[in-house]
């Protein structure tokens, strides 16, 4: 087992080495000395795997108790497969409550570049792969905010994946954290960086992909999330990263003006959905 720990500010480093006291032989702490961030932090550690294989865990995450048994009976199984993943059950931090799960059949390239279905505390990948995706890829040096995804699109091409329909984790939603940011700006930035990592692979990959126009969906998905909060200082930036202009965002110039407005059309709009 091989722990990383990016600089934590609480009492993290002093419980993974009272771990590290009572299983020597077992565990490997990876201080930094400065903190990495979250994408060379997660390679600096698998670069310290060794196995044939790798199963990761996020730090505020936790496999079930069949995790390994399950996945190791499907390695043996499927030999030619490179990464394996299962469903996850999510438990909601603020809440304190279990919610649905998370996962299902999302195994191909063109599947993935439409939308990331794979929990990644739940998978497990052949470390060749690791190797060769760092060595033509070098994802380090990009400004990708995650370190999942890309690898699953670049796996899914040099490689087959396997789907194994049950929960062997539990993923904990968390808010404001990079996956789940806290207002819509950041949240379409999260969005927008995962269509420059689509337009990446594709490009790599000679696949068509028309970016202006992804993006563009995305800035009138949180458009509409803006003005159905009467959030007119979000609607005024999205509005403004819109490069197309269509005939339908045009009244979004008027009620970026006005929470009034605003609240207006929410109150016309519940009424005629009623």
């Amino acid at each position: 087992i091989i722990i990383g720990d990016d600089c934590s500010t609480d009492n993290t480093r002093k419980i993974l080495l009272e771990y590290k006291n009572k299983y020597p032989n077992v565990i490997t702490l990876l201080f930094n000395k400065h903190n990495l961030g979250l994408v060379k932090n997660y390679f600096n550690i698998l670069r310290h795997c060794s196995g044939e294989y790798i199963m990761q865990c996020a730090g505020d995450d936790y496999w079930l108790p069949n995790k390994v048994a399950v996945q190791t009976e499907y390695i043996f199984k499927y030999p030619d497969y490179g990464m394996f993943y299962t469903k996850v059950n999510t438990f909601e931090q603020n809440k304190q409550t279990f919610s649905d799960t998370m996962g299902s059949t999302c195994v191909s390239f063109d599947e993935l570049i439409i939308g990331d279905s794979i929990p990644a505390l739940s998978v497990v990948f052949k470390r060749d792969l690791l190797l060769q995706y760092l060595s033509e890829i070098n994802p380090e040096d990009k400004t990708w905010p995650m370190e999942d995804y890309p690898f699953w699109l670049w796996i899914s091409k040099k490689s087959k994946i396997y789907f194994i329909d049950t929960a062997t984790c539990v993923y904990r939603i968390i808010q404001n954290s990079v996956s789940h940011p806290d207002t819509l700006i950041k949240q379409s930035d999260f969005r927008i960086s995962t269509n420059e990592v689509r337009a990446f692979f594709c490009n790599c990959f000679s696949v068509d992909y028309n970016k202006i126009e992804a993006d563009d969906n995305v800035y009138r998905r949180y458009l509409r999330e803006s003005l159905l909060n009467s959030d007119i200082y979000s609607m005024k930036i999205l509005f403004k990263k819109l490069e197309k202009i269509k005939i339908k965002d045009i009244k979004y110039m008027f009620f970026k003006h006005s929470k009034f407005l605003c609240r207006c059309y929410c109150k016309i709009r519940n009424i005629l959905k009623a």
